[in-house]
């Protein structure tokens, strides 16, 4: 902006400054505004002395505006129009003070013509001067005319909050909007829905999240996630699909935006969709631990608990330490041994539960030696196993050569820690526990030799532990011949 224009902004900011609480007379009818057309000046040929006279005519119009000389007031403006046409801020200065007289159709037609006569450099004084109209429009009840205005600024960021209030009292208004947004700015989806949305319109609204999220952000999961509720509850699944092939392609690596799509899928009767959806998640994650659990878990939810518990297994593979996986494939063994017993399945059953042992997962394998111990206060307990050949397994050490295993340390709690030994050889184990600190606890062992076969035995023991410290006491001497 140059020195010259900058000088007529200053100028006429202190005299004809239109504001956004301007009240316009909303019973008068519209007018057919005719826009003469006007050859265009450049203000830098304006000398200071002519602004003056030109500012002192548009404030002697304001002045009897105020004192109510309408006919004063409009011979002053137009004196000042007649000095200063051509000029744009002449007549958007005309148009402020128009405005605020509540002469609506001189203040439009004004507008319009300093529009028509910006420079292209100064291209956002337009939109500053279209605004001004689209107000004036609005605010004498011609929302629609109003509404067009607004639109063809292309400026939904900054004109949102005016577009939304006529939306509100105005019902043609939002149709306006999304022909608007169908052709020319697709982020007027999201004007439009919360226009629906405030009207109660959730199956409209619904459908214009929709299209927001397809067109202008398919990579907001958040936005993806509001959108395909929406249309979930509208009944709109070809549209929720929409938005979940758009998420994908713009976040191939989203696991929720293939979860949903094939909950869609699978909610419109489409199953075979839906796990080719599903199943996607491990080809864009591949050897991801945390990819098939949460395939698993969707594999559950569809009551498929063979394929559920196969993804596990895989995740559990690929991190054998993750906790979490760990603790998840247990119910899924469980559920299957459960229901291979139902079926009558013995042998089947007993093959997993040594499979189950082979892979160490304590609570549903079968062993030679499971040791399980508990006890009846919030005190740290330790359980210790000496081997055959001296070696001792507890939190210290939790493997050994015979292969002894030492799983949890509940250092908070009451147990359980257990210890076991897939395939037992010759030898000799002793079962003890210290009191590494806390309070006097009784200690509770089970033991459990060849489970669910012929040489099958089940011991328990108890002892008191009173003194804090590393000493062992032992219980019980497991003797395997």
């Amino acid at each position: 902006m140059t020195g010259q224009t900058i000088r007529w902004a200053m100028a006429f900011a202190a005299t004809a400054t239109l504001s956004g609480s301007i009240v316009l007379s909303a019973s008068k009818a519209p007018e057919q505004i005719v826009v003469p057309t006007v050859e265009k000046r450049d203000p830098a040929t304006v000398t200071d002395i002519e602004l003056e006279l030109l500012l002192n005519k548009i404030r002697e119009g304001d002045l009897l505006s105020q004192k109510g000389d309408v006919a004063g007031a409009k011979r002053a403006w137009d004196e000042a129009r007649r000095m200063g046409e051509g000029l744009w801020p002449i007549h958007e200065g005309l148009g402020d003070s128009y405005a605020r007289a509540k002469l609506t159709a001189d203040a439009l037609r004004e507008y319009q013509v300093a529009a028509s006569l910006v420079p292209e450099k100064l291209a956002a004084m337009r939109s500053t001067i279209a605004a001004k109209r689209a107000a004036i429009l609005s605010a004498s009840g011609r929302p629609l005319e109003a509404m067009r205005v607004y639109l063809d600024l292309n400026r939904p960021d900054l004109f949102g909050n005016r577009m939304f209030a006529i939306a509100i009292e105005t019902p043609d208004a939002v149709g306006i909007i999304e022909r608007h947004a169908e052709v020319f700015d697709a982020r007027l989806f999201g004007l439009a829905a919360a226009v629906h949305l405030k009207r109660d319109r959730k199956v409209e609204a619904a459908e214009a999240m929709g299209k927001f999220a397809v067109r202008v952000a398919p990579w907001d999961e958040a936005g993806n996630g509001r959108a395909v509720q929406a249309l979930r509850e509208a009944r709109r699944f070809d549209a929720a699909i929409d938005v979940c092939r758009a998420w994908v392609r713009a976040l191939p690596q989203s696991l929720s935006g293939y979860e949903q799509l094939g909950d869609l899928l699978w909610e419109a009767g489409r199953e075979r969709e839906a796990m080719i959806a599903y199943s996607s998640i491990l080809e864009v994650r591949p050897g991801d631990a945390s990819a098939h659990r949460r395939l698993g878990e969707i594999y559950l939810r569809r009551n498929r608990p063979d394929e559920a518990l196969a993804q596990f297994e895989r995740g559990l593979k690929t991190s054998p330490q993750d906790q979490d996986l760990q603790a998840r494939v247990v119910p899924a063994y469980l559920a299957r041994l459960d229901r291979l017993k139902k079926e009558g399945k013995r042998d089947e059953a007993f093959s997993l539960r040594k499979m189950l042992g082979e892979m160490k997962i304590p609570e549903a394998g079968l062993f030679d030696i499971k040791v399980v111990m508990t006890w009846d206060a919030m005190s740290d307990v330790d359980l210790d196993v000496d081997e055959p050949g001296g070696t001792r397994v507890n939190h210290g050490n939790r493997n050994s050569k015979v292969g002894g295993e030492y799983y949890a340390d509940n250092t908070r709690g009451m147990g359980p820690e257990t210890y076991t030994v897939a395939k037992a050889k010759p030898g000799t184990w002793r079962v003890g526990a210290h009191l590494h600190s806390g309070a006097r606890s009784t200690a509770k062992f089970v033991v459990i030799l060849f489970e669910d076969t012929p040489r099958e035995q089940r011991f328990e023991d108890t002892v008191v532990l009173e003194k804090n410290g590393n000493d062992t006491t032992f219980v019980r001497d497991i003797v395997i011949p």
